[in-house]
């Protein structure tokens, strides 16, 4: 593996347009940097319930953009796919994640915990994240177990790859 990934950006640039409303245009998918690939599941109990039929079971590619303003990009969400959109600092973001009431999905909680706002993590050096592969993994896919509160479903799915993520 390389990390060129073509597919992934391409499918990228469509979701970000469908769901976010980014004309394709100010997302070119040469300019994204692929970092990693991970393999999840979640029920979504949250929204629907202890018994949901709904859920997630994926592998993600993890890719990031980035611009030089955000008066740079258009975000116009589809209201069926976003709820909100909001630009935060690294800290602002610790505290939305600490608050019970804000909603996250699942996986992004698994790659913010993980790899983004650690000490050391994406966030503190975005420079070298988006120009070296110090932090790039073309070779593995990294399994996780959803957090507690996405584990059940119809189903009644417990942890697969470990112990379930603690918040």
């Amino acid at each position: 593996a390389d990390g060129t990934v073509p597919g992934a950006k391409n499918a990228a640039v469509r979701k970000l347009d469908h769901e976010l409303g980014i004309p394709a245009s100010q997302v070119p998918a040469s300019q994204f940097k692929f970092l990693t690939r991970l393999h999840y599941w979640a029920a979504d109990t949250v929204t629907h319930g202890k018994k949901s039929p709904w859920g997630e079971h994926e592998i993600d590619y993890v890719l990031f953009f980035t611009i030089p303003s955000k008066d740079q990009l258009t975000v116009k969400p589809h209201p069926d796919e976003v709820d909100d959109v909001k630009w935060v600092t690294k800290s602002k973001l610790l505290e939305m994640m600490d608050d019970k009431s804000l909603l996250f999905s699942p996986w992004f909680r698994l790659i913010a915990h993980r790899w983004l706002i650690p000490d050391g993590g994406w966030w503190d050096d975005l420079a070298k994240t988006m120009t070296t592969d110090v932090h790039c993994d073309y070779v593995n896919i990294h399994c996780f177990d959803p957090p507690m509160e996405h584990m059940g479903g119809g189903g009644d799915a417990g942890p697969v790859y470990s112990a379930a993520l603690e918040e």
